[in-house]
């Protein structure tokens, strides 16, 4: 029981640390943080009420907007889809994973914005909404992998220290 709350604990830490750390619009340490915890929490709502705590501080902090709402559809989506499809903690999975999850991020965040602070609700303008943020998004994607790579990178040094003990 303790291991778990220990667990419990870290996770929402390095979530907070991850959120907090970066500006407002850089998602991805907090994006890559959601995908290594999934292999390190059970319960996926337990998971999604830590990465709400997160983000809401953030909000507090950095201002909130109506299309927030939008930023918590995409966590939620994201957490159902990693817990649907876990496999085993490895560098392909974890970077697999981060191509659809930022996925899910861009498609969500991408319709909150488009919904809130549109002058048009044309497709027209829908699909020039998703055409400027594709930078943003492929950006999103590189930092993502970036992070990625340092988890995994501590947890080989960690394994490593393991043996050696």
């Amino acid at each position: 029981m303790k291991k778990i709350s220990y667990i419990s604990l870290s996770v929402l830490v390095i979530l907070l640390a991850s959120k907090l750390s970066s500006s407002f619009t850089n998602v991805s340490p907090f994006i890559a943080t959601i995908i290594f915890s999934v292999y390190l929490l059970k319960d996926k709502y337990h998971l999604l009420f830590m990465i709400f705590i997160s983000q809401a501080l953030s909000d507090i902090i950095y201002g909130t907007h109506i299309s927030n709402i939008f930023v918590y559809f995409s966590y939620a989506l994201i957490v159902l889809f990693l817990y649907k499809s876990k496999k085993e903690i490895n560098l392909l999975n974890s970077l697999v994973s981060s191509i659809y999850v930022n996925g899910i991020f861009f498609t969500a965040s991408n319709l909150g914005h488009y919904v809130f602070f549109s002058e048009s609700y044309t497709i027209a303008a829908l699909l020039m909404s998703y055409v400027k943020a594709v930078p943003l998004g492929w950006n999103l994607m590189l930092s993502t992998f970036l992070f990625i790579f340092i988890y995994h990178i501590l947890l080989a040094v960690n394994k490593k220290r393991l043996v050696k003990a």
